[in-house]
């Protein structure tokens, strides 16, 4: 069942630091398991299409492999996912052409993953960067 009104966050929402309770300004809801695979289940499964961000194949690890074979177990159900190496070139182009692709079949829901920041040092900074590009008009 997909809920696409629903973004989970970590039991007690949390990040690597401890409490976040800021995360709620996102409209993050709360899980209620602390494992999190089961939130990586529920995130995969309440959007349509995950979109990976990794800065290097060798990121496809851990955590994010994780995300990425659920993201292939739910193919099956209509669930997609495209994983984008953000320093490829020609990746902005890449990511935005396969979010154009999802938006014209009628979804809207999009589950961002990547790495932490503990795994793969200064990934939100640069996913954020590479976001910013891809929903950038071109021209």
């Amino acid at each position: 069942m997909r809920h696409p009104d629903r973004r989970v966050g970590a039991q007690g929402l949390e990040d690597e630091d401890g409490p976040a309770p800021w995360l709620a300004e996102f409209g993050l809801q709360e899980h209620a398991s602390a494992d999190y695979p089961d939130r990586t289940r529920a995130n995969v499964g309440d959007a349509g299409l995950t979109l990976i961000l990794v800065t290097r194949e060798s990121d496809l690890a851990r955590g994010t492999a994780l995300t990425l074979r659920v993201a292939q177990a739910s193919k099956a159900h209509g669930i997609d996912y495209y994983i984008s190496v953000m320093s490829y070139p020609g990746a902005v182009e890449r990511c935005r052409d396969a979010l154009k692709w999802y938006a014209n079949v009628g979804d809207s829901v999009v589950n961002v993953a990547g790495p932490r920041e503990s795994e793969s040092p200064g990934i939100g900074e640069r996913a954020e960067k590479f976001l910013r590009e891809v929903f950038q008009q071109p021209g």
